[in-house]
């Protein structure tokens, strides 16, 4: 069967260009506010999350995969 996947996506902006440092907040904001939690309830298999920064026309991209338990 197919599985259910559903993607949180959270962009930054980051000043001075730190695109590690914009790439971590983004994945802190994901966590904190607690973005997968209704992809959780929507009975999601895997969870992935992305956070993207970018600064002029550089970009970058961090992301975890979660199962979430049953």
């Amino acid at each position: 069967f197919a599985e259910k996947t559903g993607i949180v996506i959270e962009l930054k902006y980051p000043e001075k260009g730190n695109l590690d440092a914009g790439c971590r907040k983004a994945m802190e904001q994901i966590e904190a506010k607690n973005y997968a939690e209704q992809l959780r309830n929507d009975g999601m298999q895997k969870i992935i999350k992305c956070g993207i920064a970018c600064y002029g026309k550089e970009c970058k991209v961090m992301f975890e995969e979660e199962i979430p338990q049953r």
